[in-house]
């Protein structure tokens, strides 16, 4: 009967994105189509964990949110993919990474999967299994896991069949470093922005150098998701021109939550958890505030839902307006006194929610231009929820509350944050970073 657990679940996940996630609202999908590599599997109760996660994100892929997504909790699991990355230009697809000892390099192209051509399968399946129906932005490194052999065109005229390897998913270990490149620019790369002190060390040691260059290059291309405004505030002094007020940059936003019976309690009960298990008084004083605050949102919403009888008029009350301040409305940004006075922002379409946040803040600073690709699109949802499918060891994390831009059509989510300077993904590219190349030009 494991399989039909996998499977149960990969139902209930489905209902959750349309019934209770923010993100449910923007593209349900259709369950039975998403579940490409799981249904016959799955109903055969042949699923595992491997499936599991495949089918599941390839679902969530089609929500259109990268804030939601599932992570196996079981003991010794450990998540594998082929060893590479994968990007679309047209109808190629190019080996871009290579992190594990497979025969691939950077800059094969990979023709087909199986028995079918690459340009075959992607007519059959449309934009099922990736997160958007554009080159740059599809997922191939999720896709690939679901075949067992590539052909592969090295370069040479001729072909090859290559049998896919697993392995180890290596943990993620953020970079953050300055150094000096020609001319005296300062190449600043960060990939994460979810730790105040991490940042605000790599600014005290770049200072020096900061203060005498004209030309700051700052990367956050592969910049995680965590992360709040206040921990900007280290950089942003050397990203202005001019002195502004943190409300300025990162202006309160009006989001809707869905407060549903579903969602309230299990914000209620991660709480609750939080208030039993700690002993800061401020720990359990916040705790108590917001399941208060939860649960009288919900009976609002519990009251609203009973005047309509229509499925589709009773979802729609699901929400409530409300406003989420983004930290720094009372704090004054001051200019840098010394330092460079251009500014490249290097983005890709995995610049994720921290980075996109830093971005959209300084974006339009006369001394900032922004180069790359579009980002990842993640600003349009928030407040993290999470459920556990117990009998599989599986965590299923979504939000409940989606901007008023979102809202009204609006956001970025399946777009991300438009570069000032676009530079379309190329084959070259797989063994060249064109992207830095450019921006030590401008």
């Amino acid at each position: 009967m494991k399989g039909y657990a996998y499977y149960s679940a990969y139902v209930n996940l489905a209902q959750t994105i349309q019934q209770d996630a923010a993100c449910g609202y923007v593209r349900s999908g259709d369950v039975t189509a998403a579940g490409y590599s799981l249904a016959k599997a799955s109903r055969e109760a042949k699923g595992n964990m491997d499936e599991f996660l495949i089918s599941a994100r390839q679902y969530l892929a089609m929500a259109g949110d990268r804030n939601s997504r599932v992570i196996p909790l079981q003991e010794g699991y450990t998540e594998w993919d082929n060893g590479f990355h994968a990007r679309r230009v047209g109808d190629h697809v190019y080996v871009t990474e290579v992190t594990g000892e497979t025969e691939l390099n950077p800059g094969d192209e990979i023709y087909a999967v199986g028995n079918q051509t690459l340009t075959e399968l992607r007519k059959e399946l449309g934009h099922n299994i990736f997160f958007e129906n554009k080159d740059e932005r599809e997922n191939w490194d999720l896709f690939f896991r679901m075949f067992d052999s590539v052909v592969v065109f090295p370069g040479d005229g001729t072909g090859k069949k290559m049998l896919l390897k697993h392995f180890p998913v290596p943990e993620f270990k953020p970079e953050l470093s300055c150094s000096t490149l020609v001319n005296g620019t300062i190449y600043m790369k960060v990939e994460s922005l979810a730790d105040y002190e991490q940042v605000a060390a790599l600014v005290r040691d770049a200072e020096p150098a900061l203060k005498e260059s004209k030309k700051l290059i700052l990367d956050l291309r592969h910049c995680e998701a965590d992360g709040e405004p206040v921990n900007f505030l280290p950089l942003l002094p050397w990203l202005i021109d001019r002195d502004v007020s943190g409300e300025e940059l990162f202006p309160t936003r009006a989001i809707y939550t869905s407060y549903t019976t579903q969602n309230v309690d299990r914000l209620t009960r991660r709480l609750q958890e939080l208030h039993d298990e700690t002993n800061d008084p401020d720990a359990k004083a916040y705790a108590e505030e917001n399941i208060a605050h939860a649960k009288e949102m919900g009976a609002q919403v519990a009251a609203l839902r009973k005047t309509e009888t229509l499925l589709y008029e009773r979802r729609k009350y699901n929400e409530i307006e409300e406003q989420e301040p983004s930290g720094l409305e009372n704090v004054p940004i001051h200019k840098a006194e010394q330092g460079p006075d251009k500014v490249i922002i290097l983005t890709d379409v995995d610049t994720c929610y921290a980075g996109e946040w830093l971005v959209s803040g300084v974006k339009g600073m006369q001394k900032v231009t922004v180069l790359g690709r579009p980002t990842a699109g993640m600003m349009d949802y928030t407040d993290l929820i999470y459920m556990d499918y117990e009998d599989i060891e599986v965590r299923f994390i979504y939000p409940m509350s989606r901007t008023k831009a979102s809202r009204e059509g609006n956001g970025i989510a399946f777009k991300g944050i438009e570069p000032d300077i676009y530079l379309p993904f190329t084959r070259e590219e797989c063994r060249e970073d064109l992207i830095l190349q450019k921006a030590l030009t401008l």
